[in-house]
């Protein structure tokens, strides 16, 4: 099992010059910390229009992009997290998609959506995890951060590092003063680290005690961080280790979590 893993979080400011601009940035991240093993984009990163995809040239061009960005993930040997918009069988979401080294892909559909996200795109329907050089991985777009249960139903299933995402618009300091109130509050009690990165910049990476252990305010920027199973989690107490979770039948963290958490067991 290996106890390191190197992650970068970008914050750059995506190009509105389209799609093809927008992947040279990626391209250039890719190639300048072609040593981390994983790089992670802010949400919709890539793609932020969902209109774009209203014609087939464009889901075409779409798709030549995406193939790249997996061969980008095979040159480099790396995992490549981004976030774009997602178009299947006539319905849009926001989704976060992790190319991997060996030729495989992971697709997460966000499942909490804001009330005018609800309008435009559609909800996901599944809170899964992911195993990726000998650590295991949640994903959390943005509002999914503030929903504990989702937290807590990963952690049930093994998350050690949650790769969150963001685009919110406001001044890159609110940003940090945000996330600052509550992710290293969840990193702590779940004892696990969590990767922030925004659309319109900012980083924040909090480690299983909940520490900050890399942060920026900078839009043009790539923040690089090691973590490790021995110095970055919380080894001597396990929080969960007392839950009493045969007491837990209320509407938010009962049944419907016990029922989540056998269906992924199964």
């Amino acid at each position: 099992m290996k106890n390191e893993i190197v992650v970068g979080a970008v914050s750059k400011i995506p190009t509105q010059d389209g799609i093809e601009s927008t992947y040279q940035i990626m391209e250039t991240c890719v190639k300048e910390y072609s040593h981390v093993d994983l790089l992670c984009f802010g949400e919709l990163f890539l793609l932020k229009d969902p209109k774009y995809l209203d014609n087939i040239e464009n889901e075409e061009a779409l798709k030549k992009i995406t193939y790249q960005i997996r061969n980008l993930a095979i040159r480099y040997n790396m995992a490549i997290s981004y976030g774009c918009v997602l178009k299947e069988r006539g319905k849009v979401y926001i989704s976060q998609i992790v190319a991997f080294p060996d030729q495989s892909e992971y697709i997460y559909r966000k499942v909490h959506l804001g009330k005018n996200e609800k309008i435009i795109y559609n909800y996901g329907d599944t809170i899964d995890v992911f195993n990726y050089r000998g650590y295991t991985f949640g994903i959390q777009i943005c509002i999914d951060t503030h929903i504990m249960e989702m937290s807590i139903l990963q952690k049930l299933m093994g998350a050690e590092i949650i790769i969150a995402p963001f685009n919110t618009p406001y001044d890159c300091k609110k940003r940090l003063k945000n996330w600052s109130k509550y992710i290293p509050m969840r990193a702590y009690e779940c004892n696990m680290c969590f990767i922030c990165n925004n659309y319109h910049g900012g980083i924040q990476m909090v480690n299983g005690y909940g520490d900050v252990v890399r942060e920026s305010i900078d839009t043009n920027c790539v923040e690089v961080y090691t973590f490790s199973k021995h110095k970055d989690f919380n080894e001597n107490i396990d929080y969960f280790a007392y839950r009493r979770s045969n007491l837990y039948n209320c509407i938010t963290c009962g049944q419907a979590i016990k029922d989540e958490l056998m269906s992924y067991q199964e």
